[in-house]
């Protein structure tokens, strides 16, 4: 299953720089699309309110079955145990993931229900 292919790449990417301005495509080749920049959370969840702004780099894999990547660049998160040894972000199990988007993969949703909430 391939979750964002070659040719869907570039419309998704639009959709998620449209929603988040203050990303930009650092490198793009056949099999990757790099993004890197600010995001804006402004998130309210169980009692936790959540109004700043964090630096990213997204790794998208393109004709793969891989789950992009996500990093935070400027070092707030420390001593949390949903980060990987090479400081990529754990927002969900791989099969938690994988069921979310079994009808189709989008990277806003992705940004909006994943990588945003696991800021707050």
């Amino acid at each position: 299953m391939v979750l964002i292919s070659k040719e869907d790449s570039n419309k998704q990417v639009a959709s998620l720089l449209e929603r988040y301005p203050n990303l930009t495509v650092t490198n793009q080749t056949d099999n990757r699309v790099d993004i890197r920049g600010k995001i804006h959370i402004n998130r309210n969840c169980d009692k936790i309110s959540v109004c700043k702004e964090y630096g990213i780099e997204i790794s998208i894999p393109l004709n793969s079955d891989r789950l992009p990547m996500v990093r935070e660049t400027e070092h707030y998160i420390r001593n949390y145990p949903h980060i990987y040894t090479d400081r990529s972000l754990c927002l969900a199990t791989d099969t938690d993931l994988y069921l979310h988007f079994r009808a189709g993969f989008d990277l806003v949703d992705w940004m909006e229900k994943y990588v945003e909430l696991y800021f707050v």
